[in-house]
């Protein structure tokens, strides 16, 4: 289909998930997703359908993205609009709730390396077993920042300011009640602030949908960012690398570590929050 700027992804993913402050309970997570690819990195996007299962219920999401670029790649507009996708917002949502959401956003250089991104997000969230709806929102965030290269090597440094304004509802569904913690007061606060600062070092494309030639590929970044009114600080870790194995073809490794120092409730000493992610994917193109 390569004649037709059309591809075809297929992907699977099994998760398992650990911890010592929530109850889970199911422990094992499968995703099937199949993408369809169109365009090219000027003008394309893709559409994707999957289902999500947690060993209790089947979760069935789609999505869709849309980007174009100028011909000297100094601007780029994007879209994206997903419907009963798994929450990220926090552990509690990321179990028990799921979330349609779209996305805006616009990027262009101002210099010969210093760029701006705006971007706008519209989202709502249901409880996954009963569809009640928790909470709906707007957000918007504004990026400085500037890139370079070293060799085959890129880097970036930015700034970013976002918020958030956030319609809830006044008690968590018992579906969503994970610890004796869970409440809006601590999970979704009705509007947040973020200042936080950023940076990456990485080879071969790893932000496209299209197959890359290069290899190895790789990547690692850094984002300490502080949020308000919680008064949160943040620290974001990734790294990640793909290697060719018989040709055609790619085994990548991912890890991602956070780590949130929180302001302590009444009565409890210590909120700081981690979490962890590793991640294994073959891929081959055909």
């Amino acid at each position: 289909l390569s004649a037709a700027d059309i591809g075809i992804e297929v992907d699977y993913q099994h998760n398992r998930l650990s911890s010592d402050l929530y109850a889970i309970a199911n422990t094992d997570e499968d995703n099937v997703a199949v993408s369809a690819h169109f365009g090219n990195s000027y003008r394309g996007g893709s559409l994707t359908a999957g289902v999500h299962s947690n060993g209790n219920d089947d979760l069935n999401y789609t999505s869709g993205k849309y980007h174009v670029r100028d011909l000297s790649g100094k601007r780029e507009l994007t879209s994206q609009v997903s419907f009963n996708e798994v929450p990220d917002n926090s552990a509690e949502f990321r179990l028990g709730a799921k979330r349609d959401k779209a996305e805006v956003a616009f990027q262009t250089s101002i210099g010969r390396r210093e760029f701006v991104k705006v971007s706008g997000t519209v989202d709502e969230i249901a409880t996954r077993t009963t569809d009640e709806k928790i909470s709906r929102g707007v957000g918007a965030s504004i990026e400085l920042g500037t890139a370079g290269s070293i060799g085959s090597n890129t880097w970036t440094m930015g700034v970013v300011a976002s918020g958030s304004r956030k319609n809830n509802e006044r008690q968590l569904d018992t579906d969503l009640e994970q610890t004796s913690l869970s409440s809006f007061s601590n999970v979704f606060t009705d509007q947040t602030q973020e200042l936080s600062v950023s940076a990456s070092l990485f080879r071969g494309g790893i932000r496209s949908d299209y197959p890359q030639a290069a290899t190895p590929r790789y990547h690692i970044s850094a984002r300490l960012g502080r949020t308000w009114p919680t008064d949160n600080t943040a620290l974001q870790l990734q790294a990640g690398a793909g290697f060719r194995v018989l040709g055609n073809d790619e085994l990548s490794l991912q890890l991602e570590h956070g780590l949130l120092g929180a302001t302590p409730l009444e009565g409890q000493t210590d909120e700081s929050k981690s979490s962890s992610t590793f991640g294994i994917q073959y891929t081959n193109h055909f």
